[in-house]
C-alpha cells in the first residue's frame, strides 16, 4: 500500500494485486470544515464505541470532511502511477490464463468505477484521519452513522494495535494480508453492529432493515472473483470475528490482533486458528532459469484457499469449489511472460490429505471440461495425470501424494519445462503458533447442495472424500 487506508466497501480488488492506498498531499480548498451539530455527533458516536469496544481513545480522531469529488481524486492518485499499472495488468493477465475473467476485463476500471460509486468515509491510518464525504458529514443518517462506527472502530484498533504492523503497506504474502484484513474489517463490522444495536433509535433500525438492498451494476457485474474478495474481509471477517467474540468477548478479538491470523482457511476455519495450525511455505526457483527464450517473472506470491475456491466456483458451483478447496495446506504461484507475449502460468499446491489432494486434482479436471468444453483436447489421461491442448494453452495437472501441481504454457515442449521446475518445489512443515484462549467451532456456511459431479465422459476420478461445513444463516447492513 502506498498509503494506509481502510475503507467500508473495498479494500483491493484482488489479493493477486498490491494494495491501493492514499496519497499524502490533500488540496485545502477540498476540505470543509465540518459543522457543529456534525462535531457533537461524532464525539457522541466516538465515546460510544469506546465503551462498546471497551478501549478508551488514546487521542482523539480527526473526522475530515471532503467533496466527494476530491475523495475520490485522493484516492484515485495512485492508480495511475506507472508501478500500480503494471501490478493491474499482471492481475489481468494470470486471470485471463486461468479463465477468471474475460479477455480485456479492466480491473483498474473496476476499482476506479467502485470509488467513485460507493465512498463515503475511511480511516487512513498514515495520517490517523478519518476522511468523510462532506454531504454526509454535514447531516448523518442512520446508515451514514453506522458507517462512521465502522471507521472510529478501525481508529482504536489502530491507536491500541498498530494497523501498519499487521497491514505493511507491502505484503510479502497476499493470502496472509487477506486474512489480516478480514480480522480488521470483521472486528469492526462486529462492533458496528453491536453499536447499531445499542444506540440506533427504533425507527432507524426499522428503516434499515425495511431497505432492500439495492442493486449494485458495478460490483454485481464484476467477475466473481473480484467480487469474491472483495466482500471476503466483511462477510467472512464478520462471522470470523463474531465467533472470537462469542467464546471469548472483545478479550479474544484483542489477542487475535495480537496475533493475526496467517491464511483465509484460519478466517474460513476458525477452530484451525485456534489451533494453531499455520500454512506450509512453498517455494520454487525463479522459472525463467528453467526455460528456454526470453521469459521474465512478473510475479511469485500465494493463491491460498479464498482464491483458489474463487476460480473452481464459475465452472462447478459454490458447494463443489468449496469442498474441494477445503483441505488446503500451502501454495505458490507464479507468473510470466517473454517477449513476443506469451505467458506461463505455474503453481504448486499442498494438502491436508492425499484424499484432499485428489479431491482438488479431481475438481480442477471438472473445471477445465466445463470451462472449455469441445475447445479443450485431452491428450493424456491417467489417474493421477491430466494434460489438454485449448486454442491458447497446453494444460496439465499432476497429483503426487498430497501435492498437485499445475501449470499452463503456450506449447507441450514449454509445459514439461514447467513441470520439470514445479517439481523441484521446497516444501517446508507448518510452523504451529500459540493458540488465542477462545474456542470456536468451524464458520457457518451454507449446505453443500450436492456432491461433486464430473462431465459425463470424464475419466474415473481419484479417490476422495468431499468435507461439508455446519450450516448457519448471517445478514446485517454492511457498511
Amino acid at each position: 500500500m502506498g498509503r494506509g487506508r481502510l475503507r467500508p466497501v473495498l479494500s483491493r480488488v484482488l489479493t493477486t494485486a498490491t494494495a491501493l492506498g492514499l496519497v499524502a498531499i490533500v488540496a485545502q480548498q477540498a476540505l470543509a470544515a465540518p459543522a457543529p451539530q456534525a462535531d457533537a455527533v461524532v464525539a457522541t458516536i466516538s465515546q460510544q464505541i469506546a465503551q462498546v469496544r471497551g478501549l478508551t481513545p488514546k487521542s482523539e480522531t480527526p473526522v475530515t470532511p471532503m467533496a466527494k469529488s476530491a475523495l475520490v481524486a485522493k484516492l484515485s492518485r495512485e492508480l495511475n502511477e506507472p508501478r500500480t499499472i503494471r501490478e493491474f495488468l499482471t492481475s489481468q493477465m494470470l486471470l485471463e490464463v486461468l479463465g477468471a475473467t474475460p479477455r480485456g476485463y479492466d480491473l483498474r476500471q473496476l476499482q476506479l468505477r467502485l470509488l467513485d460509486e460507493q465512498t463515503v468515509a475511511l480511516y487512513d491510518y498514515q495520517d490517523r484521519v478519518i476522511y468523510m464525504v462532506a454531504d454526509a458529514a454535514d447531516d448523518l443518517d442512520a446508515n451514514e452513522r453506522l458507517i462512521l462506527a465502522h471507521e472510529l472502530t478501525h481508529a482504536l484498533q489502530d491507536q491500541y494495535f498498530g494497523l501498519r504492523g499487521i497491514l505493511p503497506l507491502k505484503p510479502e504474502n497476499s493470502d496472509a494480508d487477506m486474512a489480516a484484513r478480514a480480522l480488521v474489517e470483521g472486528d469492526a463490522m462486529l462492533t458496528m453492529r453491536i453499536w447499531g444495536r445499542q444506540y440506533l433509535r427504533p425507527s432507524d433500525k426499522r428503516s434499515l432493515g425495511d431497505e432492500p438492498v439495492p442493486a449494485d451494476p458495478v460490483l454485481d457485474t464484476a467477475p466473481l472473483l473480484a467480487r469474491g474478495e472483495l466482500l471476503f474481509p466483511y462477510d467472512a471477517g464478520w462471522v470470523f470475528a463474531q465467533l472470537l467474540y462469542q467464546d471469548g468477548g472483545y478479550d479474544a478479538v484483542n489477542q487475535a490482533l495480537m496475533n493475526p491470523p496467517r491464511s483465509t482457511e484460519q478466517i474460513l476455519h476458525p477452530e484451525k486458528y485456534v489451533a494453531g495450525e499455520q500454512p506450509v511455505r512453498v517455494t520454487i526457483e525463479p522459472l525463467e532459469r528453467s526455460l528456454n527464450g526470453d521469459w521474465q517473472t512478473l510475479r511469485t506470491d500465494t493463491f491460498g484457499e479464498l482464491v483458489l475456491r474463487l476460480l473452481l466456483e464459475p465452472h462447478l458451483g459454490w458447494a463443489d469449489s468449496e469442498a474441494a478447496a477445503a483441505g488446503w495446506g500451502g501454495d505458490v504461484y507464479t507468473i510470466l511472460e517473454d517477449g513476443s507475449g506469451r505467458r506461463v502460468v505455474g503453481m504448486v499446491t499442498v494438502w491436508d490429505t492425499e484424499a484432499d489432494a485428489a479431491e482438488m486434482y479431481n475438481a480442477f479436471e471438472a473445471s477445465i471440461e466445463a470451462q472449455f468444453k469441445a475447445g479443450a483436447a485431452r491428450t493424456v489421461v491417467q489417474p493421477s495425470l491430466a494434460r489438454w491442448t485449448t486454442p491458447e494453452y497446453a494444460i496439465q495437472a499432476i497429483k503426487t501424494d498430497n501435492v498437485v501441481r499445475i501449470a499452463y504454457a503456450p506449447d507441450n515442449g514449454t509445459l514439461a519445462q514447467v513441470e520439470a521446475a514445479l517439481s523441484a518445489a521446497t516444501i517446508g512443515a507448518a510452523g504451529p503458533v500459540a493458540p488465542t484462549p477462545t474456542r470456536p467451532q468451524a464458520a457457518p456456511s451454507p449446505a453443500p447442495a450436492g456432491p461433486s459431479a464430473l462431465p459425463s465422459g470424464s475419466p474415473t476420478p481419484v479417490p476422495a472424500t468431499p468435507e461439508n461445513e455446519p450450516t448457519d444463516d448471517a445478514s446485517d447492513e454492511d457498511s
